[in-house]
């Protein structure tokens, strides 16, 4: 269901001739909460659920001498990303077509591991996390933004808009409920 949902909303997009980089304020916050914690060796960085690939593309730009991959599941996600790569001088970003169950890299082979508004859209939340903390090396870096159930306005739209809200279905999480998440992955908060 969630690939449908977004295959449907990249291929809307397809024919759009515009950059699909640019971050919005939102990104823009949770990069420069990620960025005080991700080190400079961090050699090795991942974006599970890439979408447009704009987190993977400003992570190159910060750390020029790391490698960073995005995977998604979405075919149209992959043509965007491409798209919006093959416009760009960055020779340290790729993209590949992957389901986040299933994650085609060894274990630990990541320094750093995100996903942005994620786990939110997939139905098991916690077979996805612990497949990005698979991938990821001990001491290493898993950081997860998800839906606020304490953003009310946006928890009161979801709510009105019903099956109709353009993301359905979307879980929404407190802080609580994404720490127990975080937890049962093998994580601490």
């Amino acid at each position: 269901m969630a690939k449908t949902l977004w295959d449907n909303k990249w291929s809307k997009l397809k024919g759009e001739d515009r950059s699909y980089s640019n971050l919005d304020m939102v990104t823009r916050a949770i990069l420069k909460f990620m960025l005080r914690f991700i080190k400079g060796d961090a050699n090795n960085i991942l974006e599970t659920g890439c979408g447009t690939g704009r987190i993977c593309f400003a992570l190159a730009s910060m750390f020029p001498s790391s490698k960073v991959t995005g995977t998604d599941i979405s075919d149209g996600s992959m043509d965007l990303c491409n798209k919006s790569k093959a416009k760009k001088n960055l020779t340290n970003v790729e993209f590949k077509k992957m389901d986040i169950y299933h994650l085609g890299f060894p274990d630990g082979y990541f320094d750093v591991n995100l996903s942005e508004g994620v786990l939110q859209h997939i139905p098991n939340d916690t077979e996805g996390l612990k497949e990005m903390v698979r991938v990821t090396k001990k001491g290493g870096m898993v950081f997860a933004s998800v839906a606020n159930i304490g953003c009310i306005p946006h928890t009161v739209y979801k709510f009105i808009k019903g099956k109709r809200y353009e993301h359905y279905p979307e879980r929404s999480y407190s802080h609580k409920n994404l720490k127990k998440l975080f937890e049962s992955a093998g994580l601490a908060d």
